[in-house]
């Protein structure tokens, strides 16, 4: 970190660029593992209706979560086009209970994911995942540490972590689901 501080402004922004874009193609990469997950799975739901409904509620729990993150990034996107408030992320997060859904929505990803395991074992991974939205309860709190006095682009990258983390820990609960299938028959 002291290092990047001596850095040149161009070779700073290179290296932000860089690290963008490995966080980009991880996105992808997280997509395309949930997505081959669901369709494996659903190949084998004739041995455990049980199990492929279990991985159904995950997957249409993770999806209502990053549809909503989604959707409160293109909010800010179109409240601060500039990115560079320190007030438009707090306000429209914690308005009208956005900020409480937002971490109900982190709660059930947890939760889901949790109670989605076979392997309880790998409950330490799901805990993993969620440690920093964990981390502030209840909710009021949780959004003012987030997003309080947060520039827009830095809220937006926030909340791209958080649909990340949701993604990552709904792949653990579904590659566990998977393992069960396989494992049975």
């Amino acid at each position: 970190m002291l290092l990047n501080a001596c850095k040149p402004p161009v070779t700073k922004i290179e290296d932000n660029l860089e690290r963008v874009d490995s966080t980009l193609r991880s996105v992808k990469l997280s997509v395309d593992s949930l997505k081959l997950l669901d369709v494996e799975i659903l190949a084998m739901q004739q041995k455990n209706p049980r199990l492929a409904l279990m991985a159904d509620s995950l997957l249409l729990t993770t999806n209502s979560a990053i549809d909503y993150i989604d959707s409160l990034k293109q909010m800010l996107r179109t409240a601060d086009t500039a990115g560079e408030s320190t007030a438009v992320a707090y306000k429209i997060i914690s308005n009208n209970n956005t900020g409480v859904l937002l971490y109900s929505y982190l709660q059930q990803m947890h939760s889901r994911c949790i109670k989605s395991l076979t392997n309880q074992n790998k409950a330490t991974l799901i805990n993993n995942v969620f440690e920093d939205e964990m981390r502030f309860s209840p909710a009021d709190v949780f959004i003012t540490k987030c997003f309080s006095g947060t520039p827009t682009f830095a809220a937006s990258t926030i909340l791209t972590k958080f649909g990340n983390d949701c993604r990552k820990a709904a792949i653990i609960a579904l590659a566990d689901i998977k393992e069960s299938f396989e494992q049975k028959h």
